[in-house]
């Protein structure tokens, strides 16, 4: 994929395939994320003024830096769990949370804090010592947490952990990723791909180019490796304009953006009304895009629209055939409308292409609980619950499905856990 070697002058760093791939990512990245958190400031320095920290072994100041950078990524913390690699000869690791967590663990939330499945960041001590390349590492990670997690991206698909490292450019550590991939003399564990220096250049340069940025007065800030590949890439983008980002090309992402914001926010509250207005305002933009399908049909579902939600996840399918979550989420809505038998085999065949994945596990329990085979359903319910704890209506079927096993104690616990967690279940199921 990556093109490794630096044309000449007044060229691009990197090779058109790579040009096109960094490009077609920032679209995303813009059409996901926003671009108004960088547009006054493209990078995030490694400046004292902006990271005041003399001593990251001491675990104040290792927290506060973590806190920073979650609030940078725009993640939770308490997602994070800290490992911390003691000595390399006798391999002994110690687990580190952040103390703010900690102290706040009592009886009232002891339950969610079970069921709380955290991303866990290894790191060697050595990485302490090095506050720039610490910070990289961790901004990998957490990005890494941010977009798996988060669905945004599959960590199976081919180029995922090069994403992870344009996701860190896009959110502003253009400059730590860059100074960082020369220090090839650290030790720690779990380093992830990093992407080589050309296409880092080209991608801190698009930065530029899309903020309308003075690349001039952040020369300087690259070291020495890879400020004249910096400098160069910028004179090509705004000497030319030679970009799939043209103007009217980011307006159409942020015009996305904005209506993924409204989408999201109303999924939020339960709006699912003025969601499905707005999801119906990008598939008219673009048909043929899964992603604006998906939300659609999500919003459908949530509306208990569910004809109108297997049509949409009909054609998404036509257009993807191998999308698993469209037939699982096809049947699941096959299933609230009473057609049984067709349910199953959109259920089975997203079995069939990702065996993994909580929602398949959850929405077979499904089919299992309208077949009144309990502990079958009960050990799909399960499966899912050990793969994703979060799994949404979890806790609500295992409190039908442990009711209708008589198991009332058991079916009372989910039944107040599915209310503490608010989820949105379509029955007045009560005790």
């Amino acid at each position: 994929m990556f093109g490794f070697f630096r044309k000449k002058n007044n060229k691009a760093s990197v090779t058109t395939d790579d040009k096109l791939w960094i490009e077609s990512n920032f679209i995303w990245l813009i059409s996901t994320f926003g671009l108004d958190r960088l547009k006054n400031k493209p990078f995030i320095l490694p400046k004292s003024n902006i990271f005041p920290y003399k001593n990251l072994n001491d675990e104040e100041q290792f927290e506060k830096l973590l806190i920073q950078l979650c609030g940078y990524i725009e993640i939770k913390l308490d997602d994070i769990r800290i490992n911390i690699f003691d000595d390399i000869n006798t391999k002994q690791w110690s687990e580190w949370k952040p103390k703010l967590h900690r102290e706040d663990i009592n009886l009232n939330n002891r339950d969610r804090e079970e069921d709380k499945k955290r991303y866990s960041i290894k790191l060697a001590k050595s990485n302490l010592n090095n506050p720039q390349h610490l910070t990289t590492i961790l901004v990998h990670e957490i990005m890494s947490e941010k977009l798996i997690v988060g669905s945004y991206v599959e960590k199976n698909q081919n180029d995922w952990d090069a994403v992870i490292d344009l996701a860190c450019i896009f959110f502003g550590f253009g400059v730590f990723m860059s100074n960082s991939i020369v220090l090839t003399n650290e030790i720690w564990l779990d380093k992830k791909f990093y992407l080589p220096s050309q296409l880092l250049s080209y991608s801190n340069a698009l930065l530029c180019y899309i903020t309308k940025s003075d690349y001039k007065i952040y020369i300087q800030e690259f070291n020495e490796f890879t400020n004249d590949l910096f400098k160069n890439d910028c004179e090509y983008l705004f000497n030319t304009n030679d970009t799939e980002l043209y103007q009217e090309k980011i307006v159409e992402c942020e015009y996305i953006y904005k209506y993924r914001k409204v989408i999201d926010d109303c999924i939020e509250s339960r709006n699912y009304s003025e969601a499905i207005k707005a999801s119906k305002i990008l598939v008219e933009l673009d048909p043929l895009n899964i992603s604006f399908l998906f939300d659609l049909a999500y919003t459908y579902l949530q509306n208990k629209n569910y004809i109108d939600a297997i049509n949409v996840y009909t054609k998404a399918i036509d257009i993807d055939q191998l999308n698993d979550y469209h037939y699982s989420f096809r049947g699941y809505c096959k299933l609230q409308l009473g057609d049984i038998e067709n349910a199953y085999w959109d259920i089975k065949t997203s079995f069939e292409m990702n065996p993994d994945y909580s929602y398949h596990w959850r929405n077979m329990g499904a089919y299992y609980l309208k077949l009144k085979e309990y502990n079958k359903a009960l050990e799909h319910f399960n499966k899912a619950y050990e793969i994703d704890p979060q799994t949404d209506l979890i806790n609500f079927y295992f409190a039908i499905t442990y009711s209708s096993l008589r198991e009332i104690e058991k079916a009372r616990m989910y039944n107040i856990k599915s209310i503490d967690k608010n989820e949105n279940n379509d029955s007045t199921f009560v005790y």
